[in-house]
């Protein structure tokens, strides 16, 4: 009898399974990226520059630029770089950076050029990378927008670089 017992459990055991007094859910995110690399900021400081020194006609760079580059160091499972530079744009020349300083002539702008193209406010650029190093050359100046004479101050920009990583 006691088999007989046994069978019949069992089988009522698989028909009727234990009911649960509650449940848990487990959500587990993630993301697998292409690699990473290092980067540090980058500071610019321009030459001043005398009001006769600026280009004679509005929307033109004229000598006074500067050499700068990001450096990007440490790359691993990396193979291109997608950089997006984001700032104010300049109320006249929407293609050139703000002057956000507090005592400067709006009549200046910040233009930043790499490789004959200018970067232009939410421009997005891209840099091949082909080892653990890489470098985006560019230059920056100033950019009389237009309007009468030009104004003298401070010109100061903030660009903030977006970086992704393929």
């Amino acid at each position: 009898m006691n088999l007989k017992l046994a069978v019949m459990a069992a089988t009522l055991a698989a028909l009727f399974p234990a009911v649960a007094d509650a449940q848990s859910r487990i959500a587990i995110q993630g993301r697998v990226t292409a690699g990473t690399c290092s980067v540090d900021d980058v500071s610019v400081t321009l030459p001043d520059v005398s009001l006769a020194d600026l280009p004679a006609q509005p929307g033109a760079f004229g000598a006074h630029r500067e050499p700068a580059q990001l450096l990007f160091s440490g790359c691993a499972g990396v193979t291109g770089i997608e950089m997006t530079f984001r700032g104010a744009a300049n109320p006249v020349d929407a293609g050139r950076f703000a002057n956000e300083a507090s005592t400067g002539p709006q009549d200046i702008a910040v233009w930043l050029v790499a490789k004959g193209q200018t970067i232009r406010p939410g421009s997005t650029h891209a840099l091949a990378v082909s080892g653990a190093d890489a470098v985006f050359d560019f230059h920056t100046g100033y950019w009389w927008v237009g309007g009468s004479a030009p104004s003298r101050g401070d010109v100061l920009a903030n660009i903030t670089v977006e970086v992704a990583y393929q």
